[in-house]
């Protein structure tokens, strides 16, 4: 609030001039805004600012009824120079500061003269809110009035400007007596803004649309709008929004299915610079804002951790937007655990986040951020991604490129200076003299590249704006006008204009590759710039103030950039062409004062008899003395960041990647960063960072391998990188560390270099090197065995291990158990704790060996040994046992699932460790490895078989916890464990009904593993597993294209996988049958598909073909898939109109199910019976009594074999049913003498369940069994005892006269007409038999 533009509105009386006030506030030069009831129906008053004179205006717009307001329009400027004011609404329950201030009788001076007034106030958001109205209480009342001269001593208040923060919130209206401390009621803003003419108003008066902001927000999100224009390139900073929004209807049509839903959602846009991403974000939070009056913000890339809390208290729908993404890790790991805590019910919430790169490879940013912790994973696991794509349709463009010229010529005036302003003057008529331009090339896909091109090409109009040289790229020609910019705002600053254009150029330059620095390193920063290394310190203080006076930063930082980033990073990379300094000195001095910062930390006393007392931790010289006396610097090594240095050096770092993408920009910026890795080799650990946030990380990585490769380097800081970095936790670092790796371990002794050659084996194992890993080990193993290496049997033992391992990969069998051998040897000779655990390893590894010589039955009992040893160890509790416990189970079940036994593999899996290792994954999930993953995913499996799926929903979630980790993609035995999780989730998904939810971890799944096929150059079964799994949701789903050019690209890996003998004919024959259900329903849908039926009947034949040449190889529990695949077999025969070759295969499907039923009844029993039932109704309604009577026969007598085995209440319900309808099929055939010994048994079992059931399904069960007795006795002559049977089945129907009684009443008139047709028959004799 601005004390000097409140006015005092002011209203002719009769017998002076002025009979009443009230306050105003300017919102424009000329527009002032009060309260409507001030005005007393006037149409005209004065207004009057402190010290100025009275000015007439006229009221412009009153608002309505409930809107206590009104508009008034000065006949001449109130005041020079008003900036448009930013609005406000208050977001959640808390109270908030205000300011008020205003021209009451309460201030009225004794020579009768009006004085401001400015009580402080509180906002209470829930009082008043039912009638539309904000309450400011007051700290302290006014001085009493014995004289009563006005009715209130805060007449004259009413009008009055209320603010919270920098945002004008709503305009008092009056004051509420009757509460101790007085109230002011205020009209909030959000009532004003809904009404177009209002809005209209100030837009046109002030040049700036009114749009709220949230004021509980402020300090966490940025300002909504009114950003300055200032210089030509402010026209293309898309926080100005000069352009008008242009196309992108389809995504934005995305994004608002997004917004719908309740709960927590977020989405990334991703694309290069100038793409448009910011822009689209802008426009997505307008028309929510707009139309669904959802509270929008920009999250300030400063805003305090501490206060995101509030973010889990808006009371309405939120959407937040974080640009830069990539850089604000640390930010979005903390907004999503407060958003992940939020209580359930409250309004939604969407975070739209964009960045240049999607990050999604292993190490990359969002690959970090998703998996930083449990909140992370659990807010993020089915985020939208979109990629901006090119403007790709030329009429598009061309009417894009006509918009911009339109637009810009509009707003050009305001970004020129006086001067030229005045020379130029309106640029709209202009437009007309811009020559034609071919707008088809590629680089105009880019919106920006369609606006900067239209700017200079607006700007080449008049000849005081046109460059001499018309050979200069567009960024060129815009750095010319914005050169002319810097000198213009220098000029007022007499030590800056005497400095000269190239200091000045280094300074932007300087702030283009810090900006957002904290304030206290604006000075260091600016020294560090060519051209100020030797200023004064009021120079110094003049160019920061210059700096942030040009390109203003929200929050609190030293200044800001060039906007856009294209034409800063441009700039930046042009300077340092002209001196490399520009990049290495900044660089070098936040990495200075990241280091000063934590050495005041680390050196700071522990309090004199604290108990917690203990040394400093050794300062970075001496973790890193080798480092320090070679290049005679301060080292940074190992120095925890501080958070005033550390994003920005983060950030420098992620600009110059992106400032050498030009090739004429390379080899300068390499320069640089070999001059600053030079004297602080240290910084390297921020290269490394900054390499796998960036989407071009190519010149970073090159700095490093330089780094690597030279002479004079550190082996010990290699290592030290190399474990910072950690074995296969960045693929786009993985060649660097490699090569690191080699280098580190060629330069150091023989004692260090063998453990470091064992290290190497190892990243190279993760990585899939698994021939040099080999190396390594045998040179590491040299070493040891020549004695010029210092061992011990456990580094030996870790050495033959990690060398056996690289054996099996290679396929050298007979060389892995060599070395097992070997390793067994040494066993004795370990400590005793560690004996039973390498004893495990190597048997574990045994029959890994075993397994890939194709002999499970050999390695069998190796598992089962591994198993009982690790159990033996599992009290302990020690996570790491547990883990290995959990593998050894799975990799049992996984050899007893291939030899058939289903059962046995699911109750390998023990409940006790897969419950001990999901408690750990929900509290310490980073402390398990994959091996866990084998137990919490069969858990999951035997949850999903019961039917149980939230259950085994939450256990895949916890497991996913555990595997999708920052390393998970960078080697492919991790991977394959994250893409397992995310394919049994989206399975998960499906059977609960959510395939919509499916196909994210799905589609996420079959990315990993096409990457997995890509790096091994062939194909394999999980590969085609999850393309079949891809095509059955995107079926579920209808999308039914797409569903069918993933079945063909499944069933092409299929038959390759069989063509080479790789896989059986049975995966050919999936990919068959999945393929003819989809061009099946492709041809119900579209008369042109037609044809495609000749092509599904043929698929289905050979996928029947292919299960019978199949058949010997499906042993066990496996012979289930057979059937479910000739069951679906039948059903396309009957929707192809094929019924002899689908009762053919019905006989074939029974052949199969008996065999299964034979091996296992209670796997496999229910499921069987089933079937045979459903095959028995199909024929009864097709007329073939006899084949259902067959059927039904069947199914008898696998439900009695079925309650043999188990004997559950429900065996017995589901055996008293199938006798029944077996029953009724003998009747129905004239065989009623033998349908009444089933009916009697079937009322037996029924009777038996009686404790198990509910009282009204056991009513009608019993009543059912009597009425069906009734219903045949009289077809044997027993007329009467079937009228008992009646008289007992109405009776057994009485407790449902109270808990159902329209059913009641249906059943009880069923008995009567019964009763009535058996007493006819006795009488007149039974009606004709009844036959097939």
């Amino acid at each position: 609030m601005e004390l000097s533009r409140i006015v005092a509105v002011l209203l002719p009386g009769a017998e002076q001039r002025y009979g009443g006030n009230g306050t105003g506030y300017l919102l424009g030069a000329r527009l002032i805004l009060t309260a409507r009831h001030v005005l007393e129906g006037r149409d005209a008053c004065d207004v009057q600012v402190p010290g100025g004179r009275a000015v007439p205006c006229t009221v412009v717009w009153r608002g309505a009824t409930h809107v206590d307001a009104a508009l008034l329009l000065a006949e001449a400027d109130v005041r020079e120079q008003v900036a448009p004011v930013r609005w406000g609404r208050l977001v959640t329950a808390r109270h908030q500061p205000c300011d008020v201030a205003g021209y009451p009788e309460a201030g009225r001076r004794a020579d009768g003269g009006l004085d401001l007034q400015q009580p402080r106030a509180t906002l209470a958001p829930g009082t008043g809110a039912l009638s539309h109205r904000y309450t400011a209480e007051l700290a302290s009342a006014p001085p009493a009035d014995p004289a009563r001269r006005t009715p209130s001593p805060w007449s004259g208040q009413s009008g009055a400007a209320l603010f919270s923060g920098a945002l004008l919130t709503g305009v008092v209206v009056t004051d509420v007596s009757g509460w101790g401390l007085p109230r002011w009621e205020a009209v909030p803003v959000y009532a004003l803004l809904a009404d177009p003419g209002f809005t209209d108003l100030v837009t046109r008066h002030t040049g700036a649309p009114p749009v709220w902001e949230p004021v509980d927000l402020q300090g966490l999100v940025t300002p909504a709008a009114g950003w300055p224009v200032r210089s030509p390139a402010t026209l293309l900073d898309q926080r100005a929004e000069v352009v008008r929004f242009h196309g992108r209807e389809h995504l934005l049509g995305e994004l608002d299915d997004w917004c719908q839903g309740e709960g927590v959602q977020l989405a990334v846009l991703t694309g290069p610079g100038g793409a448009g991403k910011s822009r689209l974000a802008r426009e997505l939070c307008t028309r929510r804002r707009d139309r669904h009056g959802w509270a929008c913000g920009w999250l300030d890339e400063r805003g305090p951790a501490e206060d995101l809390g509030v973010l889990a208290e808006v009371d309405r729908p939120l959407i937040l937007v974080a640009d830069y993404a990539e850089l604000r890790i640390a930010q979005l790991t903390a907004l999503l655990t407060v958003l992940d805590r939020r209580p359930d019910g409250r309004p939604p919430v969407r975070l739209l986040l964009t960045a240049r790169g999607r990050g999604d490879s292993t190490g990359g940013w969002w690959d970090q951020l998703r998996t930083r912790t449990r909140e992370t994973r659990n807010l993020t696991y089915d985020t939208l991604h979109r990629e901006l794509p090119p403007l790709t349709e030329l009429p598009d463009r061309d009417a894009h490129y006509h918009d911009a010229l339109t637009d810009l010529a509009r707003r050009l005036p305001e970004a020129l200076p006086r001067e030229l302003r005045d020379v130029t003057g309106d640029w709209t008529g202009r437009v007309a003299l811009v020559a034609p331009r071919d707008v088809s090339a590629p680089e105009y896909g880019s919106a920006l590249t369609l606006h900067m091109t239209a700017l200079t090409d607006l700007l080449a109009t008049h000849p005081a704006t046109r460059p001499d040289d018309t050979g200069l790229r567009v960024e060129e020609q815009l750095l010319l006008h914005e050169r002319a910019y810097w000198e213009d705002s220098a000029a007022g600053r007499p030590r800056l204009a005497e400095a000269g254009p190239v200091p000045l150029a280094d300074a932007v330059g300087t702030a283009i590759l810090t900006a957002g620095a904290e304030p206290a390193l604006a000075a260091p920063l600016l020294r560090s710039s060519p051209g100020f290394r030797t200023a004064d310190a009021p120079t110094v203080d003049q160019g920061a103030a210059w700096l942030a006076e040009m390109y203003p930063a929200p929050g609190d930082s030293c200044w800001g950039a060039l906007q856009p980033d294209r034409l800063g990073e441009y700039h930046v990379g042009d300077r340092t062409r002209a001196d490399t300094a520009l990049v290495t000195l900044p660089l070098l001095t936040l990495a200075g004062a990241r280091t000063a910062l934590w050495r005041s930390r680390v050196e700071e006393p522990t309090p004199a008899g604290s108990p917690e007392s203990r040394p400093a931790p050794p300062s970075p010289e001496h973790r890193t003395a080798s480092v320090a006396a070679r290049t005679g610097q301060p080292t940074s090594a190992e120095t925890p960041p501080a958070p005033s240095a550390a994003p920005t050096l983060l950030a420098a770092l992620v600009t110059l990647s992106r400032v050498a993408g030009l090739p004429r920009h390379w080899h300068p910026v390499a320069r640089a960063l070999d001059e600053a890795l030079g004297r602080d080799s240290a910084l390297a650990g921020t290269v490394m960072e900054a390499t796998t946030l960036t989407e071009s990380p190519e010149p970073l990585l090159d700095a490093l391998h330089r780094l690597t490769d030279a002479p004079d380097t550190d082996p010990e800081l290699l290592l030290e990188l190399l474990d910072r970095l950690g074995a296969g936790r960045s693929r786009v670092l993985a060649a660097w560390a490699t090569r690191t790796a080699a280098t580190a371990a060629r330069g150091l002794p023989p004692t260090p270099r063998a453990t470091a050659l064992v290290h190497e084996a190892g990243w190279r194992q993760a990585a899939g090197d698994h021939w040099t890993a080999l190396r390594r080990c045998d040179e590491a193993l040299r070493l040891y065995d020549s004695g010029e290496a210092e061992t011990t049997p456990a580094a030996r033992f870790t050495a033959l291990l990690t060398m056996a391992r690289s054996h099996r990969w290679t396929v050298e069998f007979d060389k892995a158990q060599a070395a097992l051998d070997r390793a067994a040897e040494l066993v004795g000779t370990l400590t005793p704790a560690d004996q039973a655990p390498a004893r495990a390893e190597i048997l574990g590894e045994r029959a890994r060996v075993i397994v890939g010589s194709g002999d499970d039955d050999a390695a069998r009992p190796l598992q089962e040994q591994r198993v009982a040893l690790l159990n033996s160890l599992a009290d302990t509790g020690d996570p790491v046992v547990l883990e290995r416990l959990a593998d050894a189970e799975a990799e049992l079940a996984h050899t007893l699932k291939r030899k058939g036994e289903f059962r046995a593999a699911a109750e390998t899996l023990s409940e006790p460790t897969a419950h001990t290792l999901r408690q750990m994954a929900d509290e310490r999930p980073d402390a398990l490895g994959h091996d866990a993953v084998g137990s919490l995913v069969g858990r999951a499996n035997r949850l999903r078989v019961l039917d149980r799926f939230e259950e085994a929903l939450a256990v895949l979630r916890d497991a996913l916890a555990v595997v999708d980790q920052p390393e998970s993609l960078a080697t492919p035995v991790a991977a394959e464990g994250l893409a397992v999780v995310l394919n049994n989730i989206g399975g998960t998904l499906v059977s609960m009904g959510r395939p919509e939810e499916a196909l994210e971890p799905i589609r996420r799944g079959l990315a990993i593993r096409r990457s997995l096929v890509a790096d091994a150059g062939e194909p394999n079964e999980l590969f085609w597993n999850s393309l079949l799994q891809h095509a059955s949701v995107l079926t579920e789903l209808r999308r039914l294209d797409e569903a069918r050019e993933a079945a063909e690209e499944c069933l092409e890996v299929g038959c390759e996988l069989v063509r080479s003998k790789i896989s059986r004919p049975r995966v050919e024959a999936q990919a068959q049958i999945m393929l003819a259900e989809n061009l099946i329903d492709l041809a119900r849908g579209n008369p042109d598909q037609r044809g495609d039926l000749r092509r599904a009947k043929r698929l289905v034949d050979q996928a029947v073909r292919n299960y019978d040449r199949d058949i010997r190889n499906l042993p066990g529990d496996h012979l289930g898939e057979y059937t479910a695949v000739l069951s679906l077999a039948v059903d396309l025969y009957f929707a192809l109109g094929r019924r002899r070759a689908a009762r053919s295969t019905i006989r074939r499907a029974m052949l199969v199910r008996r065999l299964l039923v034979r091996r296992d009844p209670e796997q496999h029993g229910d499921s069987v019976a089933a079937q045979l039932e459903g095959l028995a109704r199909k024929s009864l309604q097709a007329g073939q009594t006899s084949d259902a009577e067959g059927l039904l026969g069947q199914a008898v007598a696998i439900r009695q074999v079925v309650l043999d085995v188990c004997g559950l209440p429900t065996d017995r319900s589901a055996l008293a049913a199938t006798l029944a309808q077996y029953a009724g099929v003998l009747s129905r055939m004239g065989h009623q003498r033998e349908a009444l010994p089933h009916l009697y048994k079937a009322l037996e079992l029924t009777r038996e369940v009686e404790p198990h059931a509910g009282p009204d399904q056991y009513a009608l069960a019993i009543a059912t069994c009597h009425y069906n007795l009734a219903d045949t006795l009289p077809w044997t002559g027993a007329f009467d005892q079937a009228l008992l049977e009646v008289a007992a089945s109405e009776r057994s129907l009485a407790p449902l006269a109270d808990l159902n009684p329209d059913l009641y009443a249906r059943e009880m008139d069923d008995c009567a007409q019964l009763r009535a047709q058996i007493v006819r028959a006795a009488e007149h004799g039974l009606p004709d038999r009844r036959h097939p």
